[in-house]
């Protein structure tokens, strides 16, 4: 068996911003997924990420049919979320935070919308940049494969692959520019769970 654990905690500065709506999507079907940077109030903002995989290449011994080769490859990817950039030139409501908790968090209303305000005509808002953290990322896939060799030269290879097994909801995009009505409303998410399976004859 082989275990393989990756923590990243990155700092990387420079390079254009970008909103939720814009993040690079992962292709979860690549066990070697590099580690994501992130850039303090940049748009690119990962600041903790975890990568697990565990590797168990199995036993190969007599069978009836042949030797019986078994492998079993999982990977969770689990991440913070990017920060996002509410456009608009709002200002900041003082003393109203712009996060909610775990629980107040909802598809219709994932920051706390109230803590913005326009500002008055031909006049800029005092809102920094990337103030709002968007969701996270919670992935965990496997792939079952199981080889049965049955002469010399010839091999049968059986595969099931699940993609998001835990069928976990991560949200994409979030609905950023103020005044709009899908202001704060999760607009968007990544695939749920995927399920496939395959055959080939080698020889």
């Amino acid at each position: 068996m082989e275990l393989l654990d990756d923590y990243a905690y990155q700092n990387v500065r420079g390079g254009p911003g970008r909103a939720a709506g814009d993040r690079d999507r992962l292709d979860r079907r690549d066990l070697r997924l590099g580690r994501l940077a992130h850039g303090g109030a940049r748009g690119r903002d990962h600041p903790d990420q975890l990568l697990y995989v565990d590797v168990d290449h199995g036993v190969r011994g007599r069978h009836a049919l042949g030797r019986l080769g078994e492998q079993r490859v999982a990977a969770q990817l689990a991440a913070t979320g990017r920060r996002i950039w509410v456009t608009g030139l709002p200002n900041a409501v003082l003393g109203t935070p712009v996060q909610l908790s775990g629980s107040q968090q909802s598809t219709s209303e994932w920051f706390n919308t109230a803590a913005f305000a326009a500002p008055p005509n031909f006049t800029f808002g005092n809102l920094g940049r990337n103030t709002v953290i968007g969701p996270g990322l919670v992935n965990l896939d496997l792939v079952l494969v199981k080889t049965f060799y049955i002469r010399e030269g010839l091999r049968l290879e059986l595969r099931a692959e699940a993609f998001n097994i835990a069928n976990h909801p991560n949200y994409s995009v979030i609905g950023r520019i103020l005044n709009d009505p899908t202001f704060g409303r999760v607009l968007s998410q990544l695939d749920p769970r995927q399920l496939q399976f395959g055959a080939k004859v080698v020889f």
